[in-house]
């Protein structure tokens, strides 16, 4: 359990509850330290309320923490926009092992956790990684990949309608693998392409139809990877 609720501590420190202002602001020189310190402090908060203030997890408040501050530093450091996907992986995967390198220090046998009381916790965590943080990495990969998107050929109201009906997509995708029908992932993309796809047949659209295939099918592979580590965590 203790594995369920650091995770979904970090999901939602780093994806909920962290302001892009905080993100743009922390790579700048000066200010960055005051809201990387905001930032960490929020997920020793989460930690701390997440593992119920047991004295026996107090320990690890300080090591995430100080863990957390480390490697925002780093990633904050040698952040440009062509390094932008890598370094969330990075940034990511290195959190992860913080994370279980505590819960194994704790003496948790990862091959023997018990799941069937953190349900929730897994749902949880698959929603987010569904929803919150496949839309950040999703908008990292396009705007890398996409980098003519940033212009005036794609206003804001496209990349707004897009968040959501993205986020959506993935809910529906995420439940469809949960429930194992499969054959809603295949109604749900058809749907799309008839209502999305139809209107960029033309060939000055061409930037946009790119844009629009791109983030689908990131979408749906996100959404279906979450759902598959939540069937396989419970």
């Amino acid at each position: 359990m203790i594995v369920l609720q650091l995770v979904l501590a970090h999901l939602l420190g780093d994806f909920i509850l962290q302001p892009t202002q905080w993100v743009e602001k922390r790579r700048k020189k000066g200010k960055g330290l005051v809201f990387r310190v905001y930032h960490v402090l929020v997920h020793m908060i989460l930690v701390a309320l997440l593992t119920g203030f047991s004295v026996d997890t107090l320990w690890m408040i300080p090591v995430i923490g100080a863990s957390h501050f480390g490697i925002d530093f780093l990633k904050d450091r040698f952040y440009s926009k062509k390094r932008a996907v890598a370094l969330f992986l990075l940034d990511q995967l290195a959190h992860l092992m913080v994370i279980a390198a505590v819960v194994y220090g704790d003496g948790v046998n990862f091959s023997n956790i018990e799941l069937s009381l953190e349900s929730i916790y897994a749902l949880a965590i698959g929603l987010l990684l569904a929803t919150y943080v496949s839309s950040v990495l999703i908008r990292m990969v396009l705007n890398s990949v996409l980098n003519e998107l940033t212009d005036s050929k794609m206003d804001e109201s496209m990349r707004k309608a897009g968040l959501i009906i993205g986020m959506l997509e993935r809910v529906f995708v995420f439940a469809f693998v949960v429930l194992n029908y499969w054959q809603g992932i295949g109604f749900l993309l058809a749907a799309k392409s008839i209502f999305r796809f139809g209107d960029l047949s033309q060939k000055d659209h061409r930037i946009k139809t790119e844009y629009v295939l791109i983030g689908t099918l990131l979408s749906f592979g996100l959404a279906m990877l979450s759902g598959g580590l939540y069937n396989w965590i419970t």
